[in-house]
């Protein structure tokens, strides 16, 4: 299981550009192994690819 809370939100956003997600935070928790997007998480990504 993977905790975002460890990613640092900059290489949030860098893994973001890497992907070519466009700022979609379902994708890129998928890309990331995450299954279960609970409000934080979404939060977390959402506010690490507006960098």
């Amino acid at each position: 299981m993977h905790k975002v809370e460890y990613i640092c939100q900059k290489e949030i956003s860098a893994i973001d550009k890497l992907l070519a997600t466009n700022g979609d935070a379902v994708e890129l928790a998928r890309n990331l192994g995450i299954a279960r997007l609970s409000h934080f998480v979404h939060q977390r990504l959402s506010e690490a690819m507006v960098e």
